[in-house]
């Protein structure tokens, strides 16, 4: 099993249909990560564990993720992912 702490975890992407500075999207976990044990890359949607994956307490985690446009203020797209090791 592996036990590596910031062990990259899921590749999440969004795609904006604009172009330029306007299509930059920022990530980030808006649920289902109660103990902290996941981060996500705000620029480029990789999923990462905070802490070893063997003190995961269960096999599965379900997380909400969110895409925002215009760094946080325009238009969100929420997705639910899973997280299973």
């Amino acid at each position: 099993m592996v036990v590596l702490i910031n062990l990259l975890l899921l590749l999440y992407k969004a795609t904006d249909k604009d172009v330029g500075n306007n299509s930059m999207l920022v990530y980030s976990v808006t649920g289902g990560d109660d103990r902290d044990k996941f981060r996500i890359d705000p620029n480029q949607g990789h999923i990462y564990s905070k802490v070893k994956v063997i003190d995961f307490e269960k096999d599965s985690y379900s997380l909400e993720v969110v895409a925002c446009d215009d760094w946080g203020q325009g238009t969100r797209t929420t997705a639910t992912v899973m997280v299973s090791y």
